[in-house]
């Protein structure tokens, strides 16, 4: 079983979950937060949060052109996902998409010697599921009332850059 070379399941879905799939692929992307680009602990704190939503969309669309613009490409975290999201995708299947809720912030200027900040951001994760795409019972993921996604983040040719990340 797998996909065919677009992506699209070999196996007929159940009817709930090939609706499920349609839905995940055709998530919108999340809108950019306005004063993302800026060279400004406000700025980065942006592209935290936009990063954060971009998490579950990759993984309902398997979209990763945003996700790849706005990542250096030894951020080992960053490729786990794209080559998770990649695997996942290949073979038909997806996640449903979520709505991270961010409850909290941080900003840490770069410590002596380091040209990367640090942002911390908490998040509320709802239950996820994901399929794979052969019309079997989808994975569970649980609820998490508190996630903190630790980012290494450099403003560099007038953006941020994600060159390292960390969940807890």
């Amino acid at each position: 079983m797998g996909a065919d070379p677009s992506g699209e399941p070999v196996v007929e879905l159940p009817a709930e979950q090939a609706a499920s799939r349609q839905a995940a692929l055709a998530t919108p992307l999340p809108d950019r937060p306005v004063g993302m680009d800026e060279d400004s602990p406000a700025g980065a704190i942006a592209t935290a949060e936009y990063f954060v939503q971009l998490y579950p969309y990759v993984y309902a669309t398997g979209d990763l052109t945003e996700w790849r613009a706005m990542t250096r490409k030894d951020c080992a975290f960053c490729t786990s996902v794209i080559d998770n999201v990649t695997e996942l995708h290949s073979k038909g299947g997806w996640t449903e998409f979520w709505t991270p809720a961010v409850s909290q912030t941080q900003y840490v200027e770069p410590g002596a010697g380091s040209d990367y900040s640090r942002v911390d951001i908490a998040i509320k994760q709802e239950e996820t599921r994901t399929y794979d795409g052969t019309g079997g019972e989808p994975k569970m993921g649980e609820a998490r009332d508190r996630v903190v996604v630790i980012l290494a983040m450099k403003y560099e040719n007038g953006r941020w850059i994600i060159r390292g990340g960390d969940v807890q």
